[in-house]
């Protein structure tokens, strides 16, 4: 599941021949195989129906600051829906770094809320750079994913 990035020719040419193996790059195409793909949206509803999406936002807050308190150092930010907002507009509820990786996360209450106009370009703007957007429809599913990075190798500080 995923979208499959490829660097454009111009960058390409630019990376040393290290970075290039590092990457995968196929000599002669922009395209990158075998690097992680950026997650599309995850289309799995909330396992609680009826749970909305402020509830959901506040126990993936509770699991993050649980989290560092136990020591794991993973820098957070959220952008809760009781207030007014002053990042750039169409920015994901959450930003969250571990282990090396970083992502926006969007929460929505089910698959058939869509993006506002805003939202998608934010989010094509993150998948133009590389950076992980991704759209959940629950708290657990999020958790999975910053611990499976977690689960890839262990960070150090």
């Amino acid at each position: 599941m995923g979208v499959r990035l490829q660097l454009a020719p111009h960058l390409v040419k630019l990376m040393s021949p290290e970075d290039q193996a590092r990457f995968g790059v196929v000599a002669g195409t922009a395209l990158v195989p075998g690097t992680a793909a950026v997650p599309s949206q995850d289309r799995r509803p909330s396992p609680k129906n009826g749970d909305s999406e402020k509830t959901e936002q506040k126990q993936f807050a509770h699991y993050l600051k649980s989290e560092n308190e136990k020591g794991r150092a993973i820098p957070w930010i959220w952008w809760p829906l009781h207030t007014k907002s002053r990042t750039s507009p169409g920015a994901g509820d959450f930003w969250v770094a571990a282990n090396q990786h970083s992502w926006w996360f969007e929460f929505k209450t089910g698959p058939d809320k869509e993006l506002s106009p805003v939202q998608k370009e934010f989010r094509r703007r993150c998948l133009i750079q590389g950076m992980e957007h991704i759209v959940v429809y629950s708290a657990q599913r999020a958790i999975e994913i910053v611990e499976q990075a977690a689960a890839i190798q262990p960070g150090h500080v």
